[in-house]
């Protein structure tokens, strides 16, 4: 448990057990999402690009929120 603040690498055994917890946490948030009947929406934009200096990038939304908010509305 201190390996972290010790500044040790985990063993195999640690590193094999971690993953496996993340996996069954996302297994079960996704089960909890299915239960609510909630939706998904992901959006990936990359890492390079920069954002314009200009006024609409400051003060309108970007696309995927646009698109985001669209279809909530439609689906109310």
């Amino acid at each position: 448990m201190t390996k972290g603040l010790e500044k040790k690498p985990p063993v195999r055994q640690e590193f094999t057990a971690y993953g496996q917890a993340c996996l069954e946490m996302a297994r079960g948030v996704l089960e909890l999402l299915r239960q609510m009947d909630a939706q998904l929406f992901a959006a990936a934009i990359p890492a390079a690009v920069v954002k314009p200096a200009t006024y609409q990038a400051e003060e309108f939304l970007r696309k995927d929120h646009v698109f985001l908010l669209e279809r909530r509305r439609q689906s109310l």
